[in-house]
């Protein structure tokens, strides 16, 4: 039986040479050339990585040598593994250049809370941008959706008029003419109207309105001003405007404000 600490490796031949024990041993015209197999650069960078100063180091080689040559290895494969040793050791105890840092971009995305599932696709997409976008940190945040609070308490308090009169796109017919202005606001319908009536008064050209009414001479029912649509964002708020004034084809005194891809 075998000590449990005992533990056996195999090597087989490959391309007429096999290591063992430290030794390359070399198959060649029916002779074997035997060369030290990596042990003396081994030995070598362990001395100049292990002594403190090269004095030391320097003993410790002449030492080595002396085994090496008690043992049989001839003096030129000693030669070229110490020396090559060195050469590493050197190498590896040189300072490595620093890569240089590149501050990453920090961009930050929100998404609706739906539980686990929204923190599953956070970190995939994560993953996916630390792949193909090194340069990005993704930052990640939940936004609540459907709290008690956005369900129970318009119901409970009633609902706030004055929200709903705002962040509108609105038209304001003609009353002597099929034309219409189309127009968007985030603050309350009255009080785009007031502007719209100061702007008649001073006769402000800068105004889609007034141009109309002194080129023609009509008058503008701002008493048959109507909402469109609702949106509290105003990116999105413009765009729909656009879609509305495209789709009202001549009757609009204002121009497309985007000319988006949809309307060819």
């Amino acid at each position: 039986m075998w000590h449990n600490n005992l533990k056996f490796t195999s090597e087989f031949e490959e391309d007429a040479t096999l290591p063992f024990l430290g030794v390359l041993i070399k198959k060649e015209n029916n002779s074997l050339i035997t060369s030290v197999y990596r042990l003396i650069k081994k030995l070598t960078i362990r001395i100049q990585r292990i002594c403190s100063n090269e004095t030391i180091a320097k003993a410790e080689k002449r030492k080595l040598d002396e085994i090496l040559k008690n043992n049989g290895y001839p003096a030129h494969i000693i030669r070229r593994g110490i020396k090559a040793g060195e050469a590493i050791a050197k190498r590896l105890q040189q300072p490595q250049p620093k890569e240089p840092t590149v501050e990453k971009q920090k961009i930050f995305f929100t998404i609706p809370y739906f539980g686990q599932e929204s923190i599953v696709f956070a970190s995939r997409v994560r993953r996916i941008c630390d792949k193909m976008l090194s340069h990005i940190h993704l930052n990640i945040a939940y936004k609540k959706q459907g709290t008690l609070k956005q369900n129970f308490l318009p119901t409970q308090k009633g609902r706030d008029e004055s929200k709903s009169n705002k962040e509108l796109i609105y038209h304001i017919p003609c009353q002597n003419c099929e034309k219409i202005y189309i127009g968007e606001t985030g603050r309350s319908r009255e009080t785009r109207i007031t502007e719209h009536l100061k702007a008649i008064k001073k006769k402000d050209t800068n105004s889609e309105i007034v141009k109309h009414i002194l080129n023609t001479n009509h008058t503008m029912n701002f008493n048959k001003t109507t909402a469109l649509a609702k949106e509290t964002n105003w990116k999105r708020r413009i765009i729909k405007e656009s879609l509305l004034t495209f789709e009202s084809k001549d009757k609009a005194v204002t121009e497309v404000k985007h000319k988006l891809q949809v309307f060819g």
